[in-house]
């Protein structure tokens, strides 16, 4: 479920950034680069979490 959540608001951040972005840059707003760009977030913030969550060991 966490990664389906992490998806959900890594595609909303680039949505909106890519709004924001291009509108104060004067440039059309392009759904499939906004999309990609979340893509890109959702691995990121997923591979950051996996490496540095610590590891759960019993003792």
């Amino acid at each position: 479920m966490k990664y389906v959540m992490t998806l959900v608001w890594s595609m909303l951040l680039s949505l909106v950034v890519s709004y924001v972005l291009g509108s104060m840059a004067g440039d059309p707003f392009i759904l499939s680069e906004a999309v990609i760009l979340g893509v890109i977030f959702f691995i990121t913030i997923t591979l950051l979490g996996l490496i540095l969550s610590p590891n759960k060991q019993e003792q």
